[in-house]
């Protein structure tokens, strides 16, 4: 029996349960950052991104002559990031704001009203899915192009100098995402057939788009124990699937999936869902989609 996988638009509210309480939190800064903006020294005008996946769309889209500024450090989850005061400062003098979802980095917009105030629009990446959210709308190639007009016209009234040059480089970007996402279904289309289990859904998307067998996702979010029956539940559907392979994801320990590959007899494979060290978006697809099929290719063998 396969193991139901969650959508990530359904459980996007419970993902993002540890950081409920993150308004709460929050507060204690917003009259420190209310102070304090008027105070930071002028700088070039930017557009913030949330994480590092939308910074490289943006600056696709933007080209060089627009400074983009990724706001989420390296060495942190999006889930439970807390901004301190500094964090929240930087954004002060951002002509354009690019998050993800409002249950994937809701500090995002929270900072950014701090020190800037209402006027900065905020635009949404899982907007322009096809669901009710999609805390990892970057991993979902559909959603990312369906964005790009309304990322385009956000850049161009931003910066009206570069509006030409901006939307000329938004059909470039769309027809490379084209064709990343086709190279993406060429490079997994040989092993579609193959079970497997991601530790954590950032790839539910990604393997829905290209029609993989993903039985399980054992965890919700990183900072989240699974349970003893999703564990179990997990393990039979690979069994049951003749399943070795376990996706874990790069910068999240992978206690879980070690112990589902050795409770199986599998084998842990990591994902990048950051894409850290590729160049662009479109090379972060690539490379997951070329991860995947190498570790259940040579499952199969």
């Amino acid at each position: 029996m396969s193991h139901p996988v969650p959508s990530p638009r359904r459980s996007a509210r419970l993902r993002a349960r540890p950081g409920r309480d993150a308004p709460l939190r929050f507060g204690w800064v917003l009259l420190f950052l209310v102070s304090c903006a008027a105070e930071v020294p002028e700088r070039p005008a930017f557009v913030a991104a949330s994480v590092a996946p939308v910074g490289s769309l943006v600056a696709m889209v933007a080209g060089p002559g627009v400074p983009v500024e990724v706001f989420l450090p390296a060495n942190q989850t999006a889930h439970d990031f807390e901004p301190t005061p500094g964090d929240a400062l930087r954004l002060a003098g951002a002509r354009l704001v690019v998050s993800v979802d409002p249950h994937f980095d809701p500090w995002m917009v929270r900072a950014v009203r701090a020190v800037a105030g209402p006027d900065v629009p905020v635009l949404t990446l899982s907007s322009a899915s096809k669901g009710p959210g999609d805390p990892h709308a970057w991993m979902d190639p559909p959603t990312v192009i369906a964005f790009l007009p309304e990322l385009a016209q956000g850049l161009a009234a931003a910066f009206p100098e570069r509006a030409g040059e901006i939307r000329e480089r938004a059909a470039t970007v769309e027809q490379a995402l084209r064709g990343a996402d086709d190279a993406c279904a060429g490079i997994l289309e040989p092993v579609a057939d193959e079970p497997f289990v991601l530790q954590l859904p950032a790839f539910v998307n990604f393997a829905e788009r290209y029609g993989l067998r993903l039985i399980g996702v054992i965890q919700t979010c990183p900072e989240e124990e699974p349970t003893p029956g999703a564990f179990a539940r997990s393990a039979a559907a690979l069994r049951a699937g003749g399943g070795h392979v376990v996706f874990a994801s790069r910068g999240v320990t992978r206690a879980t999936a070690d112990a589902l590959a050795l409770e199986v007899g599998g084998r842990v494979a990591v994902l990048d869902p950051f894409g850290v060290g590729e160049a662009d978006l479109a090379g972060l697809w690539t490379a997951g989609a070329t991860r995947m099929a190498e570790a259940l290719s040579d499952a199969r063998d």
